[in-house]
């Protein structure tokens, strides 16, 4: 069958030919060129007809010789030919496209999918002629020519023509890139509009975000590249990079989640080792493991860290083409250089900011007004991504920085992005609660993080937001009103919702958090002040005096804002005389304990609604000057929601960008809190940590542990001072359980003094809280043996006494507890499932460990105010102070601290 194609060199004529030219002399060069010429002409024309020849058989039901024509282009057939010729039948196939029919379609697809773009040069410019051809005569080839032309893009095309050639095989990845673009841009001229054919191609080959870094980035280079001169797809291309982007950025957020404290903060080491950045010294102690020794769970934890550290790097080389290919305007500006605003520089009053960066020139008008429009086009597209995207998408951590370094390149792109983060959250009340709450969470991080917001455009916005803090404060003075009209007020007043209000919450959080980091811009400098008086103190601009009310108001911002948030306000609007915070939060923590012991007549209350009451949209009410509110019968109470907390607690959408290879596009625009933070003459206080952006943690526990050590104090000299040599086995009693129970509050102190956002507290604590409280259990073993050894030798009877019966209980419910928080720690938590089953057991032996605690000091009471031999040995006054006063001391300090 091989024999009916003609041979890939004539075996008659030409060599005849041949032998003739090499017989007479070879000086004759002229002649010897012509009668090559004569020999390429001859074996193009022997194609051209066998190519005729075979299509017409072909369509005469004769499929030997088509076949074998299309064998030739199979991975197998072409193993045998040489490119000359290939080349040969690329040139003969040109001249037969029109005579192409459905018929020959396993013809045109085998030449589609021919891997083309590893050939030389000449055969790729004939094989895209043939292209081009095929498109202009077959239009309905134009799918799959493109599906090839997708798929081509990806890194895995490129690897499966590697691998089919042997391990001697490596192909130039960008030189393929690059021919696959040469076609379709020689395409996209004969067809304009193949752009809709192109995009569902381009978005079915997209790679997923699982796979790995190289795949992504290979097809997002080359999609970017498309978009370059493709006008048609490049705002659609953008979007499809930047959801892919926002798709990985969640789910790492996600898998943080999912891991344990420890494990994250090694996460976070391994992101900074990979931007080259010193860690601070290693504390040996911080390296210490509870579960050292399992195998499997360490394991799990190498493998949920290397997931985590890949897509990092997975989501950093994205976003990094993300803001090359946004770049496009880079030889227009300078890069940004920190300084003041320039309109208070003398005075020192501004926070760091930046100057805008001017045009230089460029080589053609024409050219600069292009770029600025391409710049412009990406801006827009980019703010139509955001609202229809990332301002949704409550987890994204890193994406949102391509609208944050865009918003910089040109102040009209500032006051554009923070137009629509101010109508989202302040204006447009049909939007989401969720939603404007989100809004108000991105101008809180934009106006304090962002160097390009500068002192007015920051006045601007916070008095937007004060006003409207002073609307929902009317609202609130209109919905009490109208509810004591209805008749509505219970005996404590109107309760409410906190998620009636979450808009409000949200925006009060804004303030706070941007007067923390841009409250030298709210101080008004003796040059703006209109009166030069004798008044002493910072003066602060008028927008500002709404916060004091806000403050003090009964919607309570204080207490359901994030605390980390709060604490930070109060010391620093406290060390400027702004405003006095820690009375409120002083009121808010009694007022915690008094629901925590009085909940049955608080809880459950209906949430009710005035007829017609409905939050308004825009304030209602002109700023007024803080007044304190008077004391009033008919009060207003909101009721927590832990909805309305997690939504303001856990998104601060331009924390510190960690991203190692793309961060050199946002250092230069960026307010890091070392720039803002008050001097440390300023402050009386350092908190612990690197470059915090809050407060965590908080001292003064020494009162709980100072009560307990007393009590136990006491009842050591108490046994020791009445001859313990007589009490026999009972003298151990008292000691140990009264060591027990200082080592248990000690226990509870140490996680009670943590946080998440320190890990490395949050892990140390766990390990000193298993120590305590092991040592606690053995200490109160041992002395519940002694007793029971006691009674056995002198023939009493056990557990006569309410003491005992509470101690039988307590003693129980401990060992309970160690099993319980043992099996949901150790190994993983392999007793109580693993993963997320163990971590789901944290809540209830955290709630049973505070109710075992109230158990031991009942019985501790029991022990000193009601047995006999106590009662003989000490006065009254002693048992009411030490076994009384004491141990609802320790209570009433450990459940201040409960969160």
């Amino acid at each position: 069958m091989a024999d009916a194609l003609p041979p890939p060199i004539a075996t008659t004529v030409p060599s005849r030919k041949r032998k003739r030219e090499l017989d007479t002399s070879t000086d004759d060069r002229p002649r010897s060129r012509k009668a090559s010429l004569q020999d390429d002409a001859y074996k193009k024309d022997m194609y051209l007809v066998f190519v005729k020849n075979t299509l017409k058989e072909k369509s005469q039901g004769n499929p030997t010789e088509f076949d074998q024509l299309v064998a030739r282009f199979n991975k197998t057939g072409t193993k045998d030919q040489s490119p000359s010729e290939l080349r040969l039948w690329i040139s003969a196939l040109k001249h037969v496209v029109s005579s192409l029919e459905r018929i020959h379609s396993p013809l045109v697809n085998v030449l589609i999918t021919f891997p083309w773009t590893i050939m030389e040069d000449e055969f790729a410019r004939s094989y895209v002629d043939l292209m081009a051809m095929i498109i202009s005569a077959r239009p309905e080839y134009l799918g799959p020519i493109l599906a090839q032309i997708a798929l081509g893009f990806t890194a895995r095309y490129v690897g499966d023509l590697n691998s089919s050639k042997g391990r001697e095989a490596s192909f130039d990845a960008g030189l393929m890139y690059e021919r696959q673009h040469i076609l379709l841009q020689r395409l996209l001229s004969l067809i304009p509009t193949l752009s809709t054919t192109l995009e569902p191609l381009l978005i079915r080959n997209f790679p997923h975000k699982r796979q790995d870094k190289a795949e992504q980035i290979a097809y997002i280079q080359n999609v970017l590249k498309l978009s370059e001169y493709c006008q048609e797809l490049r705002d659609r291309i953008l979007g499809l990079v930047v959801d892919r982007a926002i798709q990985i950025d969640v789910e790492i957020q996600v898998e943080l989640e999912d891991l344990d404290e420890g494990l994250l903060e090694s996460a976070t080491i391994q992101e900074d080792d990979a931007s080259g950045e010193s860690s601070e010294e290693d504390d040996p102690s911080d390296n210490l493991s509870i579960n050292s020794d399992d195998e499997d769970y360490r394991k799990e934890e190498k493998t949920s860290l290397k997931k985590v550290t890949e897509m990092l790097a997975k989501l950093d080389a994205i976003l990094k083409l993300l803001f090359d290919h946004l770049n496009v305007a880079g030889a227009l500006s300078p890069p940004p250089r920190p300084r003041s605003s320039s309109s208070d520089s003398e005075s020192g009053l501004s926070t760091p900011t930046f100057i805008k960066p001017e045009p230089v020139s460029s080589s053609s008008e024409e050219d600069l007004e292009s770029l600025q429009a391409t710049r412009r086009s990406q801006f827009l597209t980019l703010l139509t991504i955001f609202d229809r995207t990332i301002l949704r998408t409550f987890k994204s951590r890193y994406t949102q920085f391509l609208l944050f370094w865009h918003s910089a390149l040109d102040p009209e792109y500032t006051d554009l992005f923070l137009g629509l983060l101010v109508s989202r959250a302040l204006f447009e009340q049909d939007q989401p609660a969720v939603t404007r709450s989100a809004a108000a969470s991105y101008i809180a991080s934009l106006v304090s993080r962002a160097l390009f917001v500068d002192r007015d455009s920051a006045r601007r916005v916070v008095g937007l937001l004060c006003e409207y803090l002073d609307g929902q404060l009317g609202y609130a003075d209109d919905l009490l009103a109208e509810a004591q009209r209805n008749g509505e007020l219970g005996s404590d007043g109107f309760k409410i919702s906190a998620s009636h209000f979450s808009v409000f919450y949200a925006v009060a959080q804004a303030v706070f958090l941007v007067f923390c980091f841009r409250w030298r811009d709210f101080e008004i400098a003796p040059d703006e002040s209109e009166d030069s008086g004798n008044r002493t103190g910072k003066k602060w601009v008028a927008e500002l005096d709404v916060v004091q009310r806000t403050i003090t108001s009964p919607l309570n911002p204080l207490k359901h804002c994030s605390q980390n948030v709060v604490k930070q306000f109060a010391k620093i609007s406290q060390k400027t005389g702004f405003v006095y915070c820690y009375g409120v939060l002083e009121n808010n923590k009694r007022a915690e304990w008094a629901a925590s012991v009085y909940s049955n007549s608080t809880a459950s209350t209906p949430v009710k609604f005035p007829s017609g009451a409905s939050t308004p949209a825009t304030p209602r009410h002109p700023p007024r000057q803080p007044v304190p509110v008077p004391p009033s019968p008919a009060r207003l109470f909101v009721v927590a929601d832990s909805a309305v907390e997690n939504d303001v607690n856990a998104f601060f959408p331009f924390d510190p960008y960690k991203l190692p290879g793309s961060s050199s596009f946002i250092d230069d625009i960026y307010r890091e809190w070392s720039m803002v933070a008050l001097d440390e003459g300023d402050s009386e206080e350092e908190e612990d940590g690197d470059d915090q952006d809050v407060v965590v943690g908080e001292m003064g526990e020494e009162e709980e542990e100072m009560s307990a050590i007393s009590l136990a104090v006491f009842t050591w000299i108490l046994v020791f001072r009445n001859n313990p040599h007589r009490l026999g086995y009972f003298a151990f009693h008292p000691p140990l359980q009264t060591l027990a129970l200082v080592l248990f509050v000690f226990a509870i102190l140490n996680l009670q003094r943590t946080t998440l956002a320190n890990p490395v507290s949050k892990r140390k604590g766990q390990l000193y809280h298993q120590i305590f409280g092991g040592l606690a259990l053995t200490s109160i073993t041992l002395g519940f043996t002694a007793m029971i050894a006691n009674k056995a030798s002198h023939g009493w009877r056990h557990f006569a006494s309410w003491h005992a019966r509470f101690g039988l209980l307590t003693y129980i419910l401990l060992v309970i507890q160690a099993l319980v928080g043992a099996g949901s720690l150790w190994f993983g938590g392999a007793v109580m499932g693993g993963g997320e089953k163990a971590k789901a057991v944290y809540k209830y032996h955290r709630a049973s460990g505070y109710t075992i605690i109230t158990l031991m000091l009942v019985t501790v009471h029991l022990a000193g105010g009601w047995t006999d031999w106590v009662a003989a040995k000490t006065t009254v006054g002693q048992r009411v102070l030490v076994y009384t006063a004491l141990p609802c001391l320790i209570w009433t300090g450990l459940a201040w601290r409960v969160r």
